[in-house]
């Protein structure tokens, strides 16, 4: 009976851990199947480009590439259709963890620059035009028209930029 007892105690609380993991998971997929009715809003960039990385965790912890975020302290606003932005976002994060080693750790960095705003992936050790770099295709062309954005690659810094113009700051 006391056996019993104590997996019914552990099978529970094993339970509650797993639904706690699944509210997490639930929130940010939430969060991103809405983002489609949204049209044009003022969103922060930073607090996206988060949302997008727990997103992709599953993915980037499968092929052993880390994203961390460089330290920030204002949010960075933009006006933005962002269902659209946040698909830049994954294809860009998709071709980076395509592109790095295994222990790579990618830093991004989303800076205000007056009147653009910038999100730099950079430490991309793979990054050579010579390889296997597909960005941007013709996905990603057509999402960077409808945002009035573009991506710069410097293949000798291992860094890739989006460019999104609308800086609301």
């Amino acid at each position: 009976m006391h056996v019993s007892c104590k997996t019914q105690e552990t099978s529970g609380n094993y339970g509650a851990s797993l639904h706690g993991c699944d509210n997490g998971i639930n929130q940010n997929m939430n969060r991103f199947a809405h983002s489609v009715d949204e049209t044009v809003k003022t969103i922060d960039v930073i607090d996206t480009m988060e949302l997008m990385i727990k997103l992709s965790a599953r993915f980037s912890d499968m092929v052993g590439v880390s994203f961390t975020m460089a330290s920030h302290f204002d949010p960075v606003k933009i006006e933005t259709t962002p269902f659209l932005l946040q698909n830049v976002i994954w294809f860009c994060l998709d071709s980076i963890m395509n592109l790095a080693k295994s222990g790579d750790t990618i830093s991004i960095a989303v800076e205000n620059n007056g009147c653009d705003v910038l999100i730099r992936f950079f430490g991309i050790s793979g990054l050579d035009v010579k390889t296997n770099c597909d960005l941007p295709g013709e996905r990603e062309t057509i999402l960077l028209e409808a945002l009035s954005g573009k991506l710069q690659i410097d293949n000798s810094a291992g860094e890739i930029v989006l460019c999104l113009n609308g800086n609301k700051n």
